[in-house]
């Protein structure tokens, strides 16, 4: 279903009041679909790490650099804006194999991440140091 919504041209919202209508639910739906801001401070203070995610959700291999860069610096200012928190960990939208490469990984080193996640099972050792030497900072 995940994926048919997502290729779909109709918007997410007629979607969802669709299933709705051919799938009614005893009661109320939750009527807040994410964290306040509130929620992930309190999170913090008990230890958790909050990363980004990038701002829209887009597969990040797809996008023009331009693109690529505001999903990795857009979703990590607002949570820096909000929290007083340095974010340092990114999670890969997706994060499967071919939803990310190495124009993504270059930019994430190049916009101050330190490690990133995704769905791929193991470890994916990319040296450190290979991804700075193909660093491209513009400070």
């Amino acid at each position: 279903m995940l994926a048919a919504a997502k290729v779909s041209q109709v918007p997410i919202e007629e979607q969802l009041n669709e299933l709705e209508t051919l799938f009614p639910i005893d009661g109320e739906l939750p009527t807040q679909e994410f964290m306040a801001w509130e929620d992930l401070a309190e999170m913090i203070k008990h230890g958790m790490d909050v990363g980004a995610h990038s701002h829209n959700h887009e597969i990040l291999a797809n996008l023009t650099q331009e693109d690529i860069i505001f999903e990795l610096t857009h979703s990590k200012m607002l949570i820096e804006k909000h929290l007083p928190y340095k974010v340092s960990s990114f999670s890969y939208p997706v994060g499967s194999q071919g939803t990310y490469n190495e124009q993504v990984t270059t930019a994430l080193v190049n916009c101050g991440y330190d490690i990133a996640f995704n769905f791929q099972p193991g470890i994916n050792a990319v040296s450190y140091t290979h991804l700075r030497a193909h660093e491209t900072r513009h400070d």
